[in-house]
């Protein structure tokens, strides 16, 4: 019997090789931005290219580092380590990057807003071809799609395929184990997971706030300058993208234009949650008199949106979809207050909040209740000094009533069944406000997703402009807010720099921002005892900067 071989398959099979490889990834932060706001839309897409080629000469010259591929605002260079001692080059064409983008921004002005992201990562064995399109290995595609999870602007990231074994010692003092994040990316468990540490350059110091881009990177750098301490209970870490005082972000946006788009979708059969018999039992205790005093002040105990998880879009664009199921608002915020009484000893606190930040692959294995908190700027004055609205929350209210006599920047609403994101907040501002004939026409930006620390609960940060003075909000809300009692007073801070740091310090609204305040009901301010902050104020408060500090509307 004669055998063909198959001489082209062969061809095929043996146009594939193995190797080991270095991989630099690079990515442009602020680029869309950038771009839009360009003068000349062909300049720029010179100038980007420009860029680009001047880093594949650079790299290619100081350490043999070939361009694998370049999209857009960013790219993937790789090298052989066939023959190389230790992996310092990577390192040394890091600081050859950095170099080349500070002198490529330094020549416009409108480049300042541009941020570098440069990450390292090494992998073997990579299968190669001589078309780079054709390369594949595990390690190649998770370090490519979770390049923002894993790179920081301003700084060079490191994954543990790379340190400690290496680096050469000198280098390796670059990168100290307090800089450590934990991730896990690659594979369903701990243990075998592709990337399961990254490490950041502490020589570089990353930009401080007042020039940085991405909300992220803003509250990243005021965090520091602050000193919020990170809670670092709440995981998994591959999940979370900062810790800003109570709110866990999972999500923000790249700039005060952008907001963020979000689907619900209804889940047929939801999940069972994880909580033992026992807790249970306790949540439908707390539920029963819950409902109990709903009756009694002949109010309804509707559903709510309890989310089970989010799916987070495979581009960049600010989208995503939370899939959820409805339950009752006393079941949810039964739990919640299970989990605050919890505080003392976390041991069911503790067991959830492990991976309640794994809002994807995960989910949210308890009763919840998607919240909208809503950051409201007035109508600049006169001067065009720009405000914030501050609600003090009313000192009481029903059983389960959240945060009482807090100071919030500036109201809270849950997500009904049926109803759109956007529908959500307006409802808010109408029925806590302004009544409905201003609220229906607002625009409405969506920023940040983050996890609430106390209550593992997600919760959404949106914003909103309203094109009236404090004094003219203050009025229709004692004339047309339904729920004009969930509130006590409303006041409104100038957003100035010293004045919301000094609150970020102390959470509180202190004497010095209290003495800027506009205030209306001067007898009822005067005579306030309690100045402290809800929980996530903190957060809107450093959004606000953000948003003044590169000129958003």
């Amino acid at each position: 019997m004669r055998v063909v071989k198959n001489t082209s398959m062969q061809k095929d099979v043996m146009s594939f090789g193995m190797k080991s490889i270095l991989f630099l990834q690079i990515d442009l932060e602020g680029h869309s931005l950038w771009f839009r706001n360009a003068q000349s839309k062909p300049a720029a897409v010179d100038a980007r290219a420009q860029f680009a080629e001047s880093l594949k000469k650079m790299l290619w010259k100081k350490h043999s580092f070939r361009r694998l591929y370049w999209l857009g605002d960013g790219g993937m260079f790789f090298c052989d380590v066939a023959g190389l001692s230790d992996f310092d080059c990577a390192i040394d064409v890091a600081d050859t990057v950095f170099q080349i983008f500070s002198d490529w921004k330094a020549k416009e002005e409108g480049r300042a807003i541009l941020q570098l992201r440069v990450s390292i990562h090494y992998s073997s064995p990579v299968y190669t071809h001589k078309e780079y399109g054709y390369w594949t290995s595990d390690d190649l595609n998770v370090f490519s799609k979770y390049e923002r999870e894993i790179a920081l602007p301003g700084t060079i990231a490191i994954t543990d395929k790379v340190r400690p074994h290496l680096l050469s010692e000198n280098i390796q003092t670059r990168f100290p184990k307090d800089t450590e994040r934990e991730v896990f990316f690659g594979r369903s468990s701990v243990t075998d997971a592709l990337i399961r540490y990254v490490y950041y350059d502490a020589s570089l110091q990353p930009p401080t706030y007042p020039s940085t881009y991405s909300l992220f990177s803003f509250l990243n750098g005021l965090s520091m300058e602050v000193g919020l301490v990170s809670n670092k209970l709440v995981g998994p870490a591959s999940a979370i993208r900062l810790v800003f005082g109570e709110a866990i972000l999972l999500y923000g946006v790249g700039s005060p234009s952008e907001s963020l788009r979000v689907y619900l979708k209804r889940c047929d059969l939801p999940s069972s949650y994880k909580l033992t018999p026992k807790e249970l039992n306790e949540v439908n205790k707390k539920a029963n008199v819950i409902k109990e005093e709903f009756q009694k002040r002949g109010l309804e105990d509707k559903q709510k949106v309890s989310p089970e998880r989010i799916v987070f879009p495979l581009s960049d664009f600010p989208c995503f979809t939370i899939e959820y199921h409805p339950e009752f608002w006393s079941i949810a915020r039964a739990f919640q207050k299970l989990l605050e009484e919890n505080q003392s000893d976390k041991s069911m606190w503790s067991r959830l909040a492990k991976n309640a930040a794994d809002t994807q692959i995960s989910g949210m294995k308890y009763p919840g209740i998607l919240c909208m908190h809503i950051l409201i700027h007035t109508a600049p004055t006169g001067t065009g000094e720009r405000f914030v609205l501050l609600c003090q929350r009313n000192k009481r209210g029903p059983e389960g009533f959240f945060h009482e006599g807090k100071w919030s920047c500036s109201i809270e609403e849950q997500v009904n069944i049926g109803e759109t994101i956007e529908r959500c907040v307006r409802r808010g501002i109408s029925e806590e406000l302004l009544g409905p004939q201003v609220s229906e026409h607002l625009e409405v930006k969506v920023v940040a997703a983050f996890i609430e620390r106390v209550l593992l609960n997600l919760t959404l940060l949106a914003v909103v402009d309203i094109p009236m003075s404090y004094e003219d909000i203050v009025e229709r809300w004692m004339r047309d807010a339904i729920d004009k009692n969930e509130h006590r007073q409303l006041v409104a801070l100038p957003l100035r720099e010293d004045l919301v740091v000094k609150c970020l310090k102390s959470g509180k609204l202190d004497s010095n921002a209290r003495g800027a305040c506009l205030v209306s009901d001067k007898k009822t301010f005067n005579s306030t005892m309690k100045w402290e902050l809800h929980p996530t104020s903190p957060l809107r408060l450093a959004t606000a900067l953000w948003f003044k500090s590169l000129g958003g509307e």
